[in-house]
């Protein structure tokens, strides 16, 4: 689908800025795909989870291959990556060893 509109061979491409077909997949990605990645890792993404981290960090990584920087939906995924980092440092707690002990015993 990448290729949509693109001549077959590849050969005599002239690149129109103004041809909408270039933009059909970041668009699809900024409407369709960056919506749905934005709400699992703002509500579904458990971060203990490794499997759910590399997969929150590919699909991430997708996002930004095809959408513009200048997306405000990139910038709100990306805040929303940032708050949940932020909020599960500040709420990060260490037991002391006494009380890593105490838990064992329980």
């Amino acid at each position: 689908m990448f290729t949509y509109g693109l001549p077959e061979d590849g050969k005599d491409f002239v690149h129109d800025d103004g041809d909408a077909d270039l933009e059909l997949v970041p668009n699809l990605v900024e409407k369709v795909a960056l919506p749905i990645l934005q709400y699992e890792i703002s509500h579904c993404w458990d971060m203990l989870s490794q499997r759910e981290t590399m997969n929150a960090i590919a699909a991430t990584k997708l996002i930004v291959q095809h959408v513009s920087r200048k997306s405000e939906a990139l910038t709100d995924l990306l805040v929303s990556i940032r708050t949940r980092l932020a909020d599960a440092v500040a709420n990060l707690m260490v037991c002391s060893q006494e009380q890593h002990l105490h838990l064992l015993n329980y």
